[in-house]
């Protein structure tokens, strides 16, 4: 019984295992794809350069809304 569990576990540990680097494997690829079929919709320059940047501007407006929800 002890070991019917033990196995359990470790599968669920590799289960996450390959999905937290299938994550990182594909997000790359997922943000290529983006910029590429946003570059050739809309074709901007340095697209992906502006992708990045609209992103980052995002993740500074939700953490400048955190710290201001802290007080």
């Amino acid at each position: 019984m002890q070991l019917f569990f033990a196995n359990r576990f470790s599968f669920i540990n590799v289960c996450i295992l390959v999905i937290n680097t299938a994550y990182l494997l594909y997000l790359p690829i997922l943000i290529t794809l983006i910029s590429y079929l946003y570059s050739h919709f809309y074709s901007g320059k340095c697209v992906f350069l502006t992708i990045l940047n609209q992103i980052s501007n995002q993740i500074k407006i939700y953490s400048l809304l955190q710290k201001t929800k802290d007080f």
